[in-house]
């Protein structure tokens, strides 16, 4: 076992996790996929794909760790190597990162809540060049005019309204008037 592995194990030393049965440093939820894996590099003598699996570390701790197994003769005996990546940072990045996407929804959805409520004409830019502004419903009950026109790079422009809606993207700021 080389140094990175002992330290994924949180052992004290290569030699302590010798002679360890291999389910004990594996997380029970995933014992039933381990059996399966090593049947199938021992009997198959395959190298099986990359799989995520949780491991109690010898100081107790749990890891999330990626793991591939091929199979060895060693000693003129059947063995398994295996090929074992930490991906605890990982895993906890794209949990902070789902829950941030969960909350940008959350406030999306607010701001469209009081989007569509306002009692006041909104108007807003629903792509990055301006070319479709959408209204409120306020906005829609206005007695406003069609307005078209293009913008600096030629592009046509259309939407509803007596004032000029370029103001709602930067981009827009070159808008011509028909």
């Amino acid at each position: 076992m080389n140094p990175a592995g002992v330290k994924l194990l949180g052992a004290t030393s290569r030699e302590s996790p010798i002679g360890k049965p291999v389910l004990d440093l594996i997380h029970p939820d995933f014992h039933a996929q381990a059996k399966n894996r090593i049947r199938q590099v021992l009997e198959q003598k395959i190298q099986t794909p990359l799989a995520e699996v949780s491991i109690i570390r010898l100081d107790g701790q749990e890891s999330q760790v990626e793991v591939s197994g091929t199979f060895l003769e060693s000693l003129d005996r059947p063995s398994i190597l295996l090929i074992v990546r930490d991906i605890s940072e990982r895993k906890s990045a794209e949990k902070e990162i789902n829950r941030l996407n969960r909350d940008l929804w959350a406030r999306v959805n607010e701001l469209q809540t009081i989007f569509e409520v306002v009692p006041i004409g909104l108007a807003i830019a629903e792509d990055f060049q301006g070319l479709n502004i959408r209204g409120n419903p306020t906005n829609e009950t206005q007695d406003w005019l069609f307005r078209a026109g293009t913008n600096s790079m030629g592009s046509e422009l259309h939407f509803w309204g007596s004032h000029n809606l370029s103001w709602i993207s930067p981009i827009n700021r070159g808008i011509r008037k028909d």
